[in-house]
């Protein structure tokens, strides 16, 4: 009787049916351990290796990429290779900061890990991603298909990913409810609650509405607009700045062109129409419904690239004389079309006329639904502050339920000054600081004074240890 050191198996199994091979790789597994035989198995199954081997190596064009426990390679992999060889596996760019995971336009608190900060390459198996309704979830997506595949369904979704991720869950407990074309939301792993809370009416603990999503920490992003020089985008990422873009509604093909490398990069971009003389509460019905529709393209086009929140402003344009029924029945029309795409639609307050008095602002975005974008120049500049009759900080509490950003400069006069010290403003950033609102805007746009002013609001936030150094 032969009895080798070491026994070469060279794809015994490679000609059999699949269930004839799944009985007979275990009746192998079973001898080679009673005969205490060394045994090299060679295979090209991903199953065959991990249900056989003690120890699995992964060799590409006859070197090494891998080798250790099955469970160490397909939970850990080395290399993308690797990482695809064993199995489905969405392989998404990623960012890593100091504190956190940029990952399809959201970020994530960082795990624990080695790896230095910079572009990184996000591994996820498919049955470690789970699906959820809107209201519990952390990513938007869209079903495009669904396979029953006896044990496991196979959700394919669009996420706003270069590639659809791809979603198992066991047959007896997937939700059925998920068919083709049908928004929802990814749970990814360590996804915290606090990523999003729901609103409705004018307290956030009511039932019913949407969700906000929020950053886990402070991003401060830098406004840009399509007709700024292309120098505006890489000087943004250089110094930290994520982007709050205000697009041409006349030139919506430029949105992903001037968006792409924030997107690349993983990094937040969210979205503002500046939109002077397209004004949707116009008392002109016919004006009203341009205007509408130029929102409702840019919806469309945020869309396209995974957009998730849209500033809009209501009276923005001198000599237009807004109808307030109008502005409410149409921003509520374009709050329902941006929930229709996942897209959040937030209304601005302004320095002057109908949109500068608070109680404005809270009735049609109640109406609608919508969030509230505070614009801090705005605040202090606006003629109730100006005259006693308000406090900025009365204007940030009535705001707090539905505050999902907030744009900061030091006040408007022709055009916006930079903060120079938080003396004048700290009052209403202490308020904004019990909510969870964790994204400023600097809109300012000389960059200089940008940076400026990002350093000032830096720095209050580490003062009170709600910034890492």
């Amino acid at each position: 009787m032969i009895n080798p050191e070491m026994l070469l198996l060279d794809e015994p199994l490679s000609n059999l049916d699949a269930r004839l091979r799944a009985d007979l790789r275990d009746d192998l597994r079973r001898i080679v351990d009673e005969l205490g035989i060394t045994t090299l198995f060679v295979t090209h199954d991903q199953e065959e290796a991990m249900s056989v081997a003690d120890i699995v190596a992964v060799l590409r064009d006859g070197r090494l990429e891998q080798a250790g426990a099955p469970r160490e390679l397909y939970d850990f992999p080395a290399t993308p290779f690797v990482a695809d060889f064993l199995g489905r596996v969405n392989l998404i760019p990623a960012t890593l900061s100091v504190d956190a995971v940029y990952l399809l336009g959201r970020s994530f608190p960082r795990p624990e890990t080695t790896f230095s900060d910079g572009p990184a390459l996000c591994a996820l198996r498919p049955e470690k991603i789970a699906l959820a309704p809107p209201e519990e979830g952390d990513l938007l997506g869209v079903v495009r298909k669904s396979t029953f595949l006896g044990p496991v369904i196979r959700f394919i979704i669009d996420a706003g990913a270069e590639r659809p991720l791809v979603v198992e869950e066991s047959a007896a407990s997937a939700r059925d409810r998920f068919t083709r074309r049908e928004r929802l939301h990814t749970l990814l792993p360590g996804g915290p609650p606090a990523f999003r809370r729901r609103i409705s009416g004018d307290r956030p603990d009511e039932k019913g509405g949407y969700a906000m999503k929020f950053p886990p920490r402070h991003t401060f992003a830098l406004c840009a607009k399509a007709a700024d020089p292309e120098s505006r985008y890489p000087w943004a990422l250089k110094h930290g700045f994520a982007l709050e873009y205000t697009p041409d509604p006349e030139e919506l093909e430029l949105l992903p062109v001037h968006t792409a490398e924030f997107r690349r990069r993983n990094i937040p971009v969210r979205y503002h129409t500046r939109y002077f003389g397209l004004e949707f509460g116009d008392a002109r019905a016919e004006y009203a419904e341009v205007a509408f529709d130029a929102h409702r393209r840019t919806l469309d086009a945020m869309a396209q690239v995974g957009g998730e929140v849209l500033t809009v402003h209501a009276g923005l344009s001198k000599g237009v004389t807004l109808n307030s029924d109008t502005v409410a029945r149409n921003l509520r029309r374009l709050a329902d079309h941006g929930r229709s795409l996942g897209i959040t639609v937030s209304l601005e307050n302004l320095r002057a006329g109908p949109a500068s008095d608070p109680e404005n602002i809270l009735r049609w975005a109640s109406f609608a639904d919508s969030a509230i974008t505070m614009d801090l120049g705005h605040v202090v500049s606006s003629e109730q502050v100006k005259a006693g009759e308000l406090k900025g900080e009365e204007v940030a509490r009535a705001f707090l339920p539905r505050l999902l950003e907030v744009h900061f400069y030091g006040k408007e006069e022709g055009r916006h000054f930079p903060l120079e010290s938080m003396a004048s403003v700290e009052h209403i950033v202490e308020v904004v600081l019990e909510s969870s609102c964790r994204w400023w805007t600097v809109e300012l746009d000389d960059t200089s004074e940008a940076l400026a002013t990002k350093s000032l609001l830096e720095e209050y936030l580490r003062e009170r240890g709600l910034l890492s150094a």
